[in-house]
């Protein structure tokens, strides 16, 4: 069958010959473009994952570190003002636990899974709250704060109430540092 082919095209007159000869080349360079665009894509796909992986590990890596500060914060707190137990007629004050990082990070939480962001928004969203829920368990906001910083003012009374949404909010940072947790390396 191939001797049937390059007998025919010896036959062929030149003209013939010619464009047979430019259509083939012309087929083969399009054929090179379109692996070369395969090829091409496949890296910059393999590149953009690794890049994303990257991401995904230094988003994770942060948000643990973040939350990891304000569980420390919140269990200290719970256990400085319950151990031991506070005189009656003493006060104590609870600061913001502060998320500094974790709004500007919220446009890249589409890098985790739905699970995971799920939780990462509750411990963020009820830390944001956290203040509202002092003030309503009887707290006082504190009018000579520092700078940036938000404290709560409670009679030794109220010491059991904070503590134990200390622990809550605590459980939830926990929550979200273990969903956290298989991103980091």
């Amino acid at each position: 069958m191939l001797d049937a082919f390059w007998s025919w095209l010896g036959a062929l007159p030149p003209a013939n010959a010619s464009f047979i000869g430019t259509l083939t080349g012309s087929f083969l360079g399009l054929l090179a473009i379109i692996l070369g665009a395969l090829f091409n894509a496949n890296l910059n796909r393999r590149r953009d994952d690794r890049l994303r992986e990257a991401d995904r590990i230094a988003l994770a890596s942060t948000l643990y570190a973040e939350f990891n500060g304000v569980y420390r914060s919140l269990v200290e707190n719970a256990e400085h003002i319950t151990v031991p137990p506070l005189d009656p007629e003493s006060s104590f004050a609870v600061p913001q636990p502060m998320m500094a990082t974790m709004p500007g990070l919220l446009p890249k939480l589409g890098l985790l899974s739905t699970d995971t962001i799920r939780r990462v928004l509750d411990a963020y969203i009820l830390t944001e709250h956290y203040l509202d829920d002092l003030m309503i368990a009887g707290g006082t906001l504190r009018q000579n704060r520092p700078a940036g910083r938000q404290m709560v003012d409670f009679g030794a009374k109220h010491a059991k109430i904070v503590a134990a949404i200390n622990k809550s909010r605590a459980n939830l940072m926990k929550e979200a540092m273990a969903a956290l947790a298989p991103y980091l390396r």
